[in-house]
């Protein structure tokens, strides 16, 4: 077998052009007026609501099937692997903010919706190219952006308005330095947030691996099952072309309202076993899948309903 290939350099995210304001909790000033406590004769009570989504993605191999090439990446994989399945492994970051501040008497209600786009790139990692990424087509790598925050502003009302400030990271995958087939206790999960690593990693099956093989590997990316967000699985090579948007806007934005809808549940079900996976898993060490004191907390701010995909 062929020696691993070392990752190109990886293009940047980028925002659309023309887009002044990134989706980042750290970048977002306070409200305008005066802050809760200062109030004078002339401000009353507002309740002011933001929330903000950024997921990024990256197409893995997930199962082989024996070939006859020696090439690297999401149509083959070495002289004996051919891709017969990828998915999508996300990391995806919400943030939801309802603060108390006082605005001069008179102050109009707003309620501004949430716009998002999708940042797709050409090439994988190892700077190959799929065909033609246009359109709504996602792409071997990118990410969906807020452009636009959600944001509302109505008068105060304390028997159904509360303060919260919630920022959430999650993940569709978690990542293994060591992991025991025969003895679960030597697993060790680490930080599963960087969608920099090797393709090689993510490979859960080859078709003519035993089990044991599988899993005797010094280090592997493991999608965790039971986990949310939307894998977009694919068979075969992959290839633009394959995908949902392929010459059919509108199927490709119906794919891409559910990979966002999928992710944010993610965050939003009240089921545990369904939501994504905390950056650095603590509770899980010793196990061979995720533990749910790994999952992220529940978020019961974030609304869809407040997206607008016009």
């Amino acid at each position: 077998m062929p020696d691993e290939l070392e990752p190109a350099s990886k293009e940047g995210l980028y925002t659309i052009e023309g887009c002044t304001w990134l989706p980042d909790p750290s970048s977002m000033g306070p409200a305008s007026g005066t802050h809760s406590g200062t109030v004078t004769a002339a401000s009353e009570a507002w309740c002011q609501t933001t929330q903000t989504y950024r997921s990024d993605y990256v197409r893995v191999p997930y199962f082989t099937q024996q070939a006859a090439l020696d090439v690297f990446g999401l149509t083959q994989f070495s002289a004996i692997d051919n891709v017969s399945q990828t998915h999508l492994c996300n990391v995806v970051t919400i943030y939801n903010k309802r603060e108390k501040v006082y605005l001069p008497v008179g102050t109009p209600g707003y309620t501004q919706y949430q716009k998002l786009a999708l940042n797709a790139i050409s090439t994988d990692q190892y700077a190959q190219s799929y065909g033609v990424v246009s359109g709504l087509i996602m792409g071997p790598q990118g990410s969906v952006i807020t452009t636009q925050p959600y944001f509302d502003q109505q008068i105060w009302d304390d028997t159904k308005h509360t303060e919260y400030e919630l920022a959430q990271v999650g993940s569709t995958y978690g990542a293994v330095s060591a992991c025991d087939y025969w003895d679960a206790l030597g697993t060790v999960w680490m930080n599963g947030t960087d969608n920099g690593e090797p393709l090689s990693s993510y490979i859960i099956d080859r078709n003519f691996w035993m089990e044991a093989e599988d899993w005797d590997r010094p280090y592997k990316k493991l999608q965790t099952f039971g986990v949310g967000g939307n894998l977009y699985t694919m068979y075969g090579a992959y290839n633009t072309s394959a995908e949902d948007a392929w010459n059919d806007l509108p199927n490709g934005k119906q794919r891409l309202m559910d990979y966002i809808a999928d992710c944010v549940t993610g965050f939003t079900s009240s089921g545990v076993w369904s939501r994504l996976v905390v950056p650095q898993p603590l509770v899980s060490n010793g196990y061979s899948t995720i533990q749910d004191g790994d999952k992220v907390t529940q978020n019961t701010y974030y609304d869809i309903k407040r997206h607008d995909y016009t």
